[in-house]
This record gives structure tokens, sequence and C-alpha cells, in this order.
């Protein structure tokens, strides 16, 4: 997603209050896909086009037939881009569930003893495998 700011001007009696707002340009895809525990997938193709025209002149000058043309820019400004996402899913099993949750608590009982004692605790190597 983008996010672009904006000025919103509203009238309240004779006052005008300019408010800040967001505007928010967001791309997404649906896709199904079949992958392995640990294999790298690539979605690609959310391309987005913007292109933006602008034009300035001189008053009066740029008015005056064939020699009015030199009084006048035009720019053309074209932008173009690429979302491209890489997903990694892992699978998890009960086992390893079951071996993060316990080195977890383990840590955090090492940290609960420092907050409770004023001397230094070193941790222990943890038990269950990564």
């Amino acid at each position: 997603s983008e996010v672009d700011d904006q000025n919103k001007v509203i009238t309240i009696g004779e006052r005008d209050v300019t408010l800040p707002l967001a505007i928010s340009t967001v791309r997404e895809t649906d896709s199904v896909i079949r992958a392995e525990s640990g294999q790298i997938v690539v979605i690609g193709g959310l391309i987005q086009n913007s292109s933006e025209d602008s034009n300035s002149a001189v008053p009066f000058f740029s008015d005056i037939p064939v020699v009015g043309e030199l009084f006048k820019q035009r720019r053309f400004k074209s932008r173009k881009s690429e979302l491209v996402i890489l997903l990694r899913p892992v699978v998890s099993e009960p086992a390893r569930v079951t071996a993060d949750i316990a080195a977890s608590r383990e840590r955090m009982n090492v940290l609960r003893e420092l907050l409770q004692s004023s001397k230094s605790v070193t941790p222990e190597p943890e038990k269950a495998r990564r």
C-alpha cells in the first residue's frame, strides 16, 4: 500500500479549517499455491502504471498564434512499478512447537530471576533444539 498526504478544507461558519488526511492506494492479490515447507514461492505481476501531465504558459504571450508555443511548457512524467512478493511457508510440527514454547518459558524464567535479584544472572544454554 502507498500512503499520500492531502489537505481537506472545511468551512465552519465563516472560518476555514484545514485538516490533514491520508490517501492510501492498496494493491492486493489472491493466489492459491502448493508448496513444501521451507520452499520459496514468488508471486509477481502486480504492475502499476501512473502518468502525470503538467502544462504551464506565460499569460498573454502564450496566446499569440505560432510564436505562442515558445512561451509554453509541457511535461509528461510516467512511472511503472511491479510488486513482487516472496513467501517462505514453514509447516510447524507439534513436537517443534512444544520445544519452542519450552525454550521461551526458560528464557522468561531467566529474565524473571534477573529482575528479582540484584546480582547478574548468566543464562544457561537452551535445551530445546532449534
